[in-house]
């Protein structure tokens, strides 16, 4: 069982990564300390806003027993910014059936201080934030790996943390429609992760004339496939982490991946990169080619043929509208 701590500053990202997290490790539960005793109950018990985090942390840790002694989960994470004391009471958990690891987020201060998603930071938080880096909450010495989340989605600070927990070069498998922005992100991606960029298309172009890919598309695609799954597995042997860009386009050929990628030595990641039907048709409008044009008039029909993954597949939305 792992007990897997995200540390980091007030607005560093710990609590969208670690709900993340919960989607992508297998058997995996997210405990909201927050949500361990709301801001009314501590009202009305009078607590003191020291009082309110000491009686968290003393309901996180009776938690964290409990489940440690279920093992109903394989890893159980939450989102504490750790001191010293703390550290070393979750720590000491740790046993021959426990293992305890604390990663830390560490934007730069100027990032940590912008406000995310729909948060506006009050005054007292962008005080506490420039304290917290004062005092080292993202540099700890105890840190089992630091993550530099600038510049990065909260997926792609899960990934990289994924590939250290599970100690497997990761698998991205990137699953969407035409123009949906595949090899876009990928490239992105690539630069966040240092994973090696695989596209079938591109190694087509390389491998096979313009006249037998514009004629034969199917089937030069396929050829691709096979010859990049064996690059992937001697990367796997490498320990390095890939980006297949290949669509995806279905349930089964998802599964099959997953499967191809975990016999090779990776933890396989499904992203599913999602673009409104009007941006994917002026995307596929830009392209030059009879494969563009084609797939642009049936385009409706196309789109039936792609499965959106479903719940079970375990996958991770990127929105590139």
């Amino acid at each position: 069982m792992l007990l897997l701590n995200i540390n980091g500053p007030i607005n560093s990202g710990k609590t969208t990564v670690s709900k993340i997290l919960e989607r992508i490790l297998p058997n995996a539960v997210f405990i909201e300390v927050d949500e361990l005793l709301s801001d009314e109950e501590e009202a009305t018990a009078g607590l003191s806003l020291q009082q309110g985090w000491a009686e968290r942390q003393k309901r996180l840790k009776e938690k964290l027993l409990d489940l440690k002694q279920s093992r109903t989960y394989e890893t159980v994470i939450f989102a504490y910014p750790i001191g010293d004391n703390s550290y070393y009471e979750w720590s000491s958990m740790a046993d021959e059936n426990t293992q305890f690891m604390n990663i830390t987020l560490a934007p730069s201060l100027d990032e940590c201080l912008k406000n995310r998603g729909m948060r506006v930071l009050t005054d007292w938080e962008k005080n506490r934030i420039r304290e917290m880096y004062a005092e080292g909450y993202q540099n700890r010495p105890y840190a089992d790996f630091i993550v530099n989340n600038d510049y990065q989605t909260p997926e792609e600070t899960a990934g990289i943390i994924t590939a250290f927990v599970q100690k497997k070069p990761v698998c991205y498998l990137l699953s969407g429609f035409l123009g949906a922005g595949k090899t876009t992100y990928a490239k992105r991606l690539a630069q966040c992760t240092n994973a090696i960029h695989l596209n079938p298309d591109e190694w087509c172009m390389q491998v096979f004339s313009p006249a037998e890919y514009e004629n034969h598309w199917q089937e030069c695609f396929a050829k691709s496939f096979d010859m990049l799954w064996n690059k992937a597995r001697q990367y796997a042997l490498e320990n390095k982490s890939i980006i297949f860009d290949a669509g995806f386009w279905s349930k089964q050929s998802r599964c099959q991946a997953v499967l191809k990628s975990r016999d090779a030595g990776f933890y396989p990641i499904i992203c599913y990169i999602f673009a409104s039907d009007e941006i994917l048709k002026q995307r596929i409008s830009q392209r030059k080619g009879v494969i563009a044009e084609y797939n642009l008039q049936h385009f409706d029909e196309l789109k039936k043929m792609f499965e959106i993954p479903d719940a079970d597949e375990r996958f991770l939305i990127v929105n590139n509208n």
